[in-house]
């Protein structure tokens, strides 16, 4: 497990850190925990053992899991999120990082469906990056519309590089 830092001012017209934790899953156990949206990670990681942690999903009303979260093959949540337009209410497609050990996947999830090609797996949105190239995508093939999607607010991101090694980013 390896952690890099980088704090800038000159990113995006602002104060930003940049954290990035390398793990090696053939070599430490990477588990997602389910735990309530009104629980700090700091919170958790005391009471769990954990060596590191990020927040990895959103979290609606009552702190309650919109994004798929399954911890070693118990599903605690599946993705919720939806949106409305003006021809009424929609829903879409998370994109969904799935693993076991060192083996790993990413898949669009719909809401309300349980994905168990995986016993670990976190959702969330927007896709930054598919096949090393950068994407930016809401759901397949569309582009981020909404100015929330790009705001100023504190983001996280999961990855797995071309060597298996899995990336965990915090933009701050």
């Amino acid at each position: 497990v390896t952690w890099e830092s980088l704090r800038t001012m000159s990113m995006y017209g602002g104060d930003h850190t940049i954290n990035v934790l390398r793990v090696d899953p053939s070599a430490h156990t990477v588990t997602p925990e389910s735990h309530s949206g009104c629980q700090t990670v700091n919170g958790h990681l005391s009471s769990s053992g954990a060596l590191a942690g990020i927040n990895g999903g959103f979290f609606g009303g009552g702190c309650t899991s919109l994004c798929l979260l399954r911890s070693n093959g118990t599903e605690h949540s599946q993705n919720t999120m939806h949106t409305s337009n003006s021809s009424g209410s929609y829903t879409y497609p998370m994109r969904s990082m799935g693993w076991t050990g060192a083996s790993s996947g990413f898949s669009w999830v719909d809401e309300y469906v349980s994905w168990t090609s995986y016993s670990n797996a976190i959702g969330g949105y927007p896709s930054l990056v598919e096949n090393g190239a950068l994407t930016g995508e809401v759901y397949p093939g569309q582009q981020v519309w909404s100015a929330t999607d790009w705001s100023a607010n504190p983001r996280t991101a999961l990855g797995v590089t071309s060597s298996g090694e899995f990336l965990m980013v915090t933009v701050d």
